[in-house]
């Protein structure tokens, strides 16, 4: 879900739903659109990425790249999780 979270943050894309849900059911995890705009509601929209949006990749590298998305979503992340790398 933590991906979602950030996507989300980011503006979301369509492609999102269509690789997530795929991705989340090989772990054996339910990801759905349910789900998905569960978490919508309650996520902010920090950039609104292009192509849907006005800012680029490089905006949100100056303003702190993906690791600054990731702590303004502090409270809504799963942090306890294990990370798979």
């Amino acid at each position: 879900m933590n991906a979602l979270i950030v996507d989300m943050a980011l503006g979301c894309s369509t492609n999102s739903m269509l690789h997530l849900p795929a991705i989340s059911h090989k772990c054996g995890v339910e990801l759905n659109t349910d789900i998905a705009n569960g978490i919508s509601a309650v996520t902010p929209n920090l950039f609104h990425l292009t192509p849907a949006g006005h800012t680029y990749m490089e905006d949100l590298n100056k303003a702190g790249d993906v690791y600054a998305v990731m702590d303004t979503s502090l409270r809504l992340l799963q942090i306890t999780i294990s990370a798979v790398l």
